[in-house]
C-alpha cells in the first residue's frame, strides 16, 4: 500500500486543524441541527476491541467517525488515528496491506500509544473478516481500537463466529447498530428546552424500563403525568417526525427551509437515499424492476399480514422464493422490519404464516414510496398522504414497531440479538368467532408485553379486545391524557415513545 494514499485520507497527520475542513465536519458545524448519536457513548476507545457499526444508508455513520476523530485529536498524536474508506480496496489482501503499512509506519517513527483504526464501508471488501482475523492472530491489532462501519447486517453473524475472543468481547455488544434518531432523540435535538422541562426525557434507561413495566400493571407514575402539559409540543414534533423520520439530512433540509419561510424537503434529498437503494440492488445482483415491484407491494400492504406467495402473485414475479430473498436483503440493509405471528399455544412465532412488514423509518418510507409510485414531488405527496387518517395510523404503527425493537435491544443487548425471536404480532378468535388482534407482542423473559396502536382520539371497547385476551397491556393512542382500564393503560403515543 502506497503510504501517500493513507496520507491523503488522513490530512490531520500534516495539521490536526485540517479536520475542521473535512466535508462531514463542516456540514455538521454549519448545520441548524447537530445530532451526536447516543451510540457514541457505548464505543469504548481505551481498550483492544473491534467494533462493527451498522445501520441504514445516509444515517450519519461517516459523520460520527469524523466527530470521534476530532475528539481524539484533542488528546492524542494525530498519527495514532487512521481513517480509511475501504470501498476503494479490491480484496481482503489489500485490507491486510493497508493496516500493515500503517502499523509499520508508526513503528518506524517510534510513535507509541494506543492506535485508533476507523474503516468506513467494510462490507465492500470481500472476505474482510478473514483479513481482520489474520491481523488479530499475528498481533497486528495489539494496543489498537477498531471501528468498522457498514450498511448490511449479514456478515455480522460471520464476524461473531469467526472472531470469537479476538474482538474484546465482555463489556457490552461489539456489534453496534446505528439507526436514525429515535423520537426521544428527535425531541432532545430539536427542542432541548423540552428536555429540560420533561423529566422522563432525562431518566436513565433503567428508570424508563421500569416505568414501562409498571404501565402493564395499570400503574402511572407522577413523572409521566408531569409531562402532560408538554403534549402540545410533543405532538407537533411527532407530526414533523412522521415526515422527516430520524434521518439527519431531511431534518436539516426541512429546518433550513422553515427558516426561509418555505417549509419543504427537496426532491434531491429523497433521491439521494433512493440512489443508495438502487446501488445496493445492483451490488446484491438484484434487479431494480423486481425490487421496486416488491417494495410497492410492501407499501400497499403495510401493517396488514401478507405472505410471500401473495406478494409474488400480486407483482407477477412468479416465485415466492424470489420475494423472500429480496425481503431478507431489504431487512438486512435496515430498510424493512418483518414481524411474524405469535402462536400462543406453542409460545413461539410461526415463520411460515403471513407476516407484517414495515419500513424502518418514516423518511425511508416516503422516499421509497415516491420512487415506487413515480411521484414528481416527494414532499407534497407525503404531506397529502398524511392527511388520510388510515395512512397516518399505519405510519404511527410503523414507528411504534421500530421503537419497540429498540426497547427490546435496550433491555437485552446482545451481539446475536434478533427481534424475530422477541417481538411479534398476534391474531386469534374468541367466542362467537369474533377475531381479535394485537399489533405487537414483546417477549421479555417469561413475560409477554402486548402493545396495541390506535392513533385516534375516541377509544372504543372493541379496541381493548385483543389486550384483554392477554389480561392487560399498553394501548397507544392519539388522546392527550393517560387512562387506565383495569390492567390496560392507554397512553399518548408521543409520551410512550419518549420513554424509548
Amino acid at each position: 500500500m502506497d503510504l501517500q494514499v493513507l496520507i491523503e485520507q488522513n490530512p490531520w497527520w500534516v495539521d490536526p486543524k485540517r479536520i475542521d475542513e473535512d466535508p462531514q465536519i463542516r456540514e455538521f458545524d454549519t448545520s441548524p441541527v447537530r445530532w451526536v448519536p447516543g451510540i457514541k457513548r457505548y464505543l469504548h476507545l481505551d481498550r483492544d476491541v473491534i467494533y462493527t457499526l451498522r445501520g441504514p444508508r445516509q444515517v450519519g455513520k461517516t459523520t460520527l467517525l469524523k466527530i470521534i476523530i476530532r475528539d481524539l485529536l484533542k488528546e492524542v498524536s494525530p498519527f495514532r488515528i487512521l481513517y480509511f474508506t475501504v470501498d476503494m480496496l479490491s480484496d481482503n489482501k489489500e485490507l491486510v496491506d493497508l493496516i500493515t503499512t500503517y502499523q509499520e509506519y508508526l513503528d518506524g517513527m517510534g510513535v507509541d500509544g494506543r492506535r485508533y483504526i476507523l474503516l468506513d464501508e467494510i462490507s465492500s471488501v470481500e472476505q474482510w473478516v478473514k483479513a481482520i482475523k489474520y491481523l488479530a492472530d499475528t498481533g497486528r491489532l495489539k494496543n489498537s481500537t477498531l471501528i468498522l462501519t457498514g450498511s448490511h447486517s449479514l456478515d455480522i453473524k460471520e464476524a461473531s463466529e469467526r472472531l470469537p475472543g479476538r474482538r474484546g468481547e465482555g463489556d457490552g455488544p461489539v456489534n453496534k447498530i446505528m439507526m436514525p434518531m429515535k423520537f426521544s432523540e428527535y425531541v432532545e435535538t430539536l427542542r432541548p428546552d423540552i428536555r429540560r422541562g420533561v423529566e422522563l426525557l432525562r431518566l436513565s434507561n433503567e428508570e424508563k424500563n421500569e416505568l414501562i413495566l409498571k404501565l402493564l400493571e395499570g400503574e402511572v407514575e407522577g413523572r409521566l403525568l408531569s409531562a402532560l402539559p408538554y403534549m402540545g409540543e410533543l405532538r407537533g414534533l411527532f407530526e414533523r417526525y412522521l415526515l422527516t423520520g430520524g434521518v439527519i439530512r431531511p431534518i436539516v433540509d426541512l429546518s433550513r427551509s422553515e427558516a426561509a419561510g418555505e417549509p419543504r424537503i427537496r426532491n434531491e434529498v429523497y433521491e439521494i437515499y433512493v440512489r443508495t437503494v438502487i446501488g445496493d440492488l445492483a451490488e446484491w445482483g438484484f434487479r431494480e424492476s423486481v425490487g421496486k415491484r416488491i417494495l410497492k407491494a410492501v407499501i400497499r400492504t403495510m401493517a396488514t399480514p401478507v405472505s410471500h406467495h401473495a406478494i409474488a402473485k400480486e407483482t407477477e414475479i412468479g416465485s415466492h422464493n424470489t420475494v423472500m430473498r429480496y425481503l431478507e436483503g431489504f431487512e438486512s440493509s435496515f430498510l424493512l422490519n418483518l414481524f411474524y405471528i405469535y402462536q400462543m399455544d406453542r409460545g413461539m412465532p410461526n415463520y411460515r404464516k403471513a407476516k407484517k412488514i414495515y419500513f424502518s423509518d418514516p423518511f425511508i418510507f416516503h422516499a421509497i414510496r415516491g420512487w415506487a409510485y413515480g411521484y414528481s414531488d416527494y414532499y407534497s405527496s407525503s404531506r397529502k398522504m398524511m392527511m388520510d387518517e388510515e395512512w397516518r395510523g399505519r405510519l404511527v404503527e410503523m414507528v411504534a414497531g421500530g421503537h419497540l425493537i429498540r426497547l427490546l435491544y435496550r433491555i437485552r443487548p446482545s451481539d446475536v440479538f434478533t427481534h424475530h425471536e422477541n417481538i411479534f404480532y398476534w391474531r386469534g378468535k374468541r367466542g362467537g368467532g369474533r377475531e381479535s388482534e394485537v399489533d405487537f407482542v414483546l417477549k421479555h423473559n417469561s413475560t409477554l408485553i402486548p402493545v396495541e396502536v390506535k392513533y385516534r382520539k375516541n377509544i372504543r371497547s372493541e379496541d381493548l379486545r385483543g389486550l384483554k385476551r392477554f389480561g392487560g397491556g399498553i394501548l397507544l393512542t392519539h388522546e392527550g391524557d393517560i387512562k387506565v382500564y383495569g390492567k390496560i393503560t392507554a397512553i399518548p403515543v408521543e409520551l410512550f415513545l419518549s420513554l424509548i
